[in-house]
């Protein structure tokens, strides 16, 4: 099947490699515009150069990126459809092993990021033109349910699937026709 997301606007964060390549290869192929939105410049704009999308530089954890995103999402697109939370790292470190500021720095990326872009898409879905409204894919992981020793990875993907409820219910409550989701991939 072709064009299932024919002029959709999909930003899709940790685009440039991995599963977030794979995604915005896919959307793309699907025909919706894809923003690839990355830390990585060089990989990201390849993957965007290759997909005949856009890249936009974004740290997750930085809440004014963010707030810049949702600018140029407004004036450039004049609405958003899908949010694929997908940026992530890892540590490798168990209880044990691991300090506070590897904590906050993964917490931050996977957990506070993920936060901040869910905020931002029903802040933009909310207001797209029609009533479509907007699908959120947060990337979990199977760790969320199967934990590893990697303690602060484990915890945060754990917190995606809280977090995907969370905005799920209000969303809801709200009258909102914006669906959020997480998604479980095994180790890739």
């Amino acid at each position: 099947m072709a064009n299932r997301l024919s002029n959709k606007i999909a930003v899709i964060t940790g685009g440039a490699s991995g599963i977030g390549e794979g995604m915005v290869r896919r959307f793309a192929a699907e025909g919706a515009r894809v923003i690839v939105a990355d830390v990585d410049v060089a990989a990201g704009s390849r993957v965007a150069t290759e997909c005949n999308a856009q890249f936009i530089e974004l740290d997750v954890s930085a809440e004014g990126q963010w707030q810049s995103l949702e600018t140029t999402i407004r004036a450039d697109y004049g609405r958003l459809d899908i949010l694929v939370n997908n940026a992530g790292v890892v540590s490798n470190l168990n209880i044990a092993e691991v300090d506070l500021a590897a904590w906050q720095r993964l917490m931050a990326i996977n957990l506070t990021g993920v936060m901040l872009g869910c905020r931002m898409a029903v802040n933009v879905m909310r207001d797209n033109p029609d009533p479509a409204g907007g699908s959120i894919i947060n990337t979990a992981s199977s760790t969320s349910y199967l934990a590893i020793p990697d303690v602060a990875y484990t915890t945060s993907k754990a917190g995606v699937v809280g977090l995907t409820k969370s905005v799920a219910v209000h969303c809801a409550n709200e009258g909102l026709n914006i669906r959020c989701n997480s998604v479980h991939p095994g180790a890739t």
